[in-house]
């Protein structure tokens, strides 16, 4: 062969060599990172194993309930089944300490004989935020769960209610006093607290249970048409729009004959369902595109039955507050749908508003301006010059400088900031407006205007949380010019930080260079926060003794930390950086595994262990199988 026919064969070979030998690469690429993922998935299961196995340790019930219920979320990627086993394991300890918080509340009661205790909330129950938890992964079984440990005393409170709603209209004198807390049995707001958010949760719940089945929509949607008129209703129609539009359609019409045969004065639910319900009517529905999902709507003639029913609820006499002070919101649609109604209802809307200015003031505020908290600024500014009352005063120049914030046009912001008269409202509106424009710019992308707007910045803590944040903007562009424009940053922020932690602001400055090393520099990163972990060791040590000595506080029990879905402590300073944790566990997880092994206490470490994990998960794509064990 000639040397140029072999050099065109080599050429020819390894033109169709060299993508398969891509291709290769790319394959025991994407095998490797499997590999990994799954020497990672089994090393959590083993964690959970052990975390699942210590829960039986814990004295009390409500943290064995949240404990169990937080494993089952983090189990649902690697066994659902699992999963469901632990959320029920939750339930029957939420029964448990419902019996313990019934036992203790009878032990410790002093009242004489015959005299009724109204009992709040108990602040340290974790079973809604456990049933919304376990909801976000199976909502059926969250609703059998919900029934299963709802306590008699919220069930009496929803049937009382419901009794009160029944049989005295709202706005009447008897209906007035049933819900003010007057009522037969006492403590009727706190009744309706409770019913109320355990309504708020069933539907929540059922509607997530519907998500993705005709009948099981379909049903819901009867089930809360029987119980009154909800927001919720149009969520679920939609939905079974995808499905069945036939039967949505028919469904929407039940709904509008339900709002048309209510008395909507008789209920605040029911009358501000069908505000909002008008509202969605009334919405502008955009061209279907192609492939787009099917949009429910209303007939022109069902919305304008709706309209209709609104403009004679407002019409009618004795009508309550709620409706009266409506009318200037259910204008705009109820013109758009039945224009020759809008007429009389300005007129009506008119004639309350002149009726509530006639009648008496508070004592002490009868002379005091009104300031309407929706109004701009400057016109609240203006407002507040008028008031003589000095707390009522602050509080609207307060409210004129959380706005001024907002504003985008910095001229006027600034003219806003000189006009308030207080020094020390107008420094603090300065202040947020400067940071919210350091922070609009580094959104925007303009790094180096964001940067002469934190050097402006007067508030110390401000400039070294937005120093981070734009240290880590300018790291994300990769450049060699902007990464060392980064570390300038970084060192400038930590130029501004305390050395040694000394107080809680302190360890706030040090948090916050955390947050940014963790991306640019994670070995600086954890070596700053080894002697944080141990601090946080000897704050929670220290709570709980201090606690002991005590009877008011409800951070510690039987000597137990208290744990919620959510975190534990009330506020305590240790639960207060869990999303910085969670930053370096996404960046090592192993070393930050380590480092919560620090916590002496069983309860403190089994729980940050789990946050740990729970921000571990949330950056991991969805899995792309069927959850099965991996045990």
């Amino acid at each position: 062969m000639s040397f140029r026919k072999f050099t065109a064969v080599f050429l020819v070979l390894l033109m169709i060599g060299t993508p398969v030998l891509g291709q290769t690469s790319a394959a025991e690429a994407a095998a490797e990172r499997a590999r990994k993922q799954k020497e990672m998935d089994e090393q959590i299961v083993t964690l959970l194993d052990r975390t699942i196995a210590e829960i039986g340790g814990l004295k009390l019930a409500q943290n064995r309930a949240v404990i169990s219920a937080m494993t089952g979320d983090l189990y649902w990627r690697y066994d659902s089944t699992r999963s469901r086993e632990l959320f029920r394991n939750s339930a029957g300890e939420l029964l448990n300490y419902q019996a313990e918080y019934e036992r203790e509340k009878l032990e410790n009661s002093n009242s004489a004989p015959g005299f009724m205790v109204v009992e709040p909330f108990d602040p340290n129950d974790p079973r809604f935020e456990v049933l919304n938890l376990i909801g976000t992964r199976d909502a059926e079984l969250g609703l059998e769960l919900m029934a299963q440990t709802r306590p008699p005393a919220i069930a009496e409170a929803m049937a009382r209610i419901a009794q009160q709603a029944a049989m005295y209209p709202a706005g009447t004198v008897a209906g007035q006093g049933m819900t003010s807390g007057s009522g037969v049995g006492g403590g009727a707001d706190f009744d309706r607290a409770r019913a109320q958010q355990e309504l708020s949760l069933e539907q929540s719940l059922t509607m997530r249970a519907a998500m993705n089945d005709p009948e099981k929509t379909i049903k819901a949607i009867k089930e809360s048409l029987a119980k009154g008129i909800g927001v919720g209703v149009t969520t679920l129609l939609q939905q079974l729009m995808q499905k069945d539009e036939k039967k949505a359609v028919e469904l929407g019409g039940e709904l509008v004959s339900k709002i048309t045969s209510t008395d909507l004065t008789r209920s605040q639910t029911d009358f501000n369902a069908t505000l909002t319900i008008l509202q969605f009517a009334t919405r502008v529905v955009p061209p279907r595109q192609a492939n787009a999902p099917k949009m429910f709507a209303f007939t022109p003639e069902q919305s304008r039955e709706i309209a209709l029913k609104l403009a004679n609820t407002f019409m009618q006499m004795g009508t309550p507050a709620f409706v009266n002070n409506s009318i200037t919101r259910a204008l705009p649609a109820i013109e758009k749908l039945a224009p020759e109604r809008a007429a009389q209802l300005r007129q009506r809307d008119a004639q309350n508003k002149k009726t509530a200015a006639a009648a008496p003031r508070p004592t002490g505020n009868a002379n005091q301006p009104r300031w309407n908290p929706n109004d701009t600024p400057e016109a609240i500014i203006a407002a507040a010059a008028k008031i003589t009352n000095a707390r009522d005063k602050n509080a609207a120049l307060q409210a004129a400088a959380n706005k001024i914030g907002q504003i985008a046009d910095e001229a006027r912001a600034r003219k806003i900031i000189d006009s308030i008269p207080d020094e020390r409202l107008r420094t603090q509106a300065r202040e947020r407006f400067e940071s919210n424009r350091a922070n609009r710019l580094t959104a925007e992308g303009r790094l180096e205007e964001a940067k002469a707007s934190i050097a402006a910045q007067p508030n110390r803590r401000t400039q070294i949380q937005q120093t981070v944040a734009l240290a880590t903007s300018f790291f994300r562009k990769n450049t060699e010019a902007d990464r060392e424009a980064a570390a300038d940053l970084m060192n400038n922020a930590k130029g501004m930080t305390n050395p040694y932690v000394e107080n809680e602001d302190d360890l706030a400055d040090h948090m916050s260079l955390i947050t940014g090393y963790a991306i640019m520099e994670p070995d600086t990163a954890f070596r700053m926060m080894e002697p944080i972990m141990d601090m946080f060791n000897e704050m929670i040590q220290a709570s709980a003794v201090l606690s002991r000595f005590n009877k008011r506080d409800r951070t510690f029990k039987k000597g137990e930390l208290v744990m919620r879905v959510n975190g534990a402590g009330g506020g305590m300073l240790p639960f207060r950086f869990v999303p910085q944790i969670q930053t370096l566990a996404r960046v090592d997880f192993d070393r930050m595994s380590l480092l919560a092994d620090r916590y002496q206490r069983n309860d403190a470490r089994m729980l940050v262990k789990l946050q740990i994990l729970q921000g571990y998960q949330r950056w991991l794509p969805p899995p792309q199988r069927p959850t099965t064990s991996l045990n």
